[in-house]
């Protein structure tokens, strides 16, 4: 069975939103409506919703960054910011039974990724967007993408990597961890690792770009970092080509928003 990726519409706020789009929509609009105090607040949307984390917390008492939108904190009654959850996975039902019962209309439409060869579709996400300028060599299959954050960024608590296992035939990435709470940490070890807004705040965030792979049976990598080659093995001129011209930090950017919108 192919993989389901839902997308969901609130009336008059917007559309094509993931799940984690969804929710801070609708939380963001019923507080600049209502202009409730925490309590309330966690009233109308309670901690069960979401599960473990909870769905609301005081920016200022948050334990794990990683798990709410800190880029995006959100002011309450009396000047308090607060911060949403971006964590949901099959949660998103009961959410959206309470966001119906507050007015908000909400439809989704389902996507289906396809992938080729008959691998099992659940352990794959097919990449729209992006797309490859120019093949890769004979013999490279799937490519190991570490993209670190600036020492700035990781200062700040931030996640230090992403890593993404890229399917170079099926423009797709790979599940490669299993048995994790939410989807999300089956495909990114690391998907917390801030991105900027904008690509014009791009050198803010970047660190170095690390790829990996076999060709042939045997090991390959190479890193980049701000333009230069800081290390490389069994790297051919071709692939070291592909790599740079496929990924650009600009389309770098694309590929991983891309991905962290899925979910």
């Amino acid at each position: 069975m192919a993989r389901d990726y839902t997308k969901f519409t609130v009336e008059g706020l917007g559309e094509n939103l993931n799940k984690r789009q969804l929710v801070f929509t609708i939380i963001k609009d019923w507080i600049e409506k209502n202009n409730p105090s925490l309590e309330t607040l966690q009233t109308t949307f309670p901690d069960e919703l979401q599960g473990t984390k909870g769905v609301i917390r005081k920016e200022s008492e948050v334990d794990d960054p990683k798990r709410f939108n800190m880029k995006q904190p959100l002011k309450i009654k009396k000047g308090m910011h607060i911060v949403v959850s971006n964590q949901w996975g099959e949660n998103i039902p009961g959410f959206i039974e309470v966001a119906e019962k507050l007015g908000y209309e909400i439809t989704a439409s389902n996507n289906s990724t396809n992938i080729e060869n008959g691998t099992d579709e659940n352990d794959f996400i097919k990449l729209n967007n992006f797309q490859l300028s120019v093949p890769f060599p004979a013999g490279i299959d799937k490519i190991i993408i570490r993209v670190g954050n600036s020492n700035e960024k990781m200062w700040n608590d931030l996640g230090e990597q992403i890593i993404v296992h890229y399917d170079v035939h099926n423009n797709a990435i790979i599940k490669h961890n299993t048995y994790e709470n939410e989807p999300v940490f089956e495909f990114l070890d690391v998907w917390e690792a801030e991105i900027p807004d904008t690509y014009l705040d791009f050198e803010q965030w970047m660190g170095e770009i690390y790829f990996s792979g076999q060709i042939n049976g045997e090991d390959w990598n190479i890193m980049n970092h701000g333009g230069y080659i800081d290390d490389r093995l069994n790297v051919s001129e071709e692939l070291e080509k592909a790599l740079f011209q496929n990924f650009t930090e600009k389309k770098m950017f694309h590929f991983i928003d891309e991905i962290l919108n899925f979910f």
